[in-house]
């Protein structure tokens, strides 16, 4: 149950932001013209390892260490 409590959180997170980038964000591509999407483009992906690689990486070590803390723990 506790791993549950762990990882529930980032997934929710992850949820959350995949659907808003679906929804909101990828919609707006379309709204930039072809000399500026270059331009706009470099800037989002400027953004996203703030979003979204070290949020779900800090996600994804929390849920390790603790998968192997508990199994270290069972086999003693």
């Amino acid at each position: 149950m506790l791993a549950l409590l762990v990882t529930l959180p980032f997934s929710l997170y992850m949820t959350g932001l995949i659907w808003s980038m679906q929804v909101l964000e990828y919609p707006l591509f379309a709204l930039v013209g072809p000399k500026e999407f270059p331009a706009y483009h470099r800037r989002h992906k400027q953004t996203l390892p703030f979003l979204v690689i070290l949020p779900s990486g800090f996600g994804i070590i929390v849920s390790q260490c603790y998968s192997i803390f508990m199994c270290q723990r069972r086999h003693r």
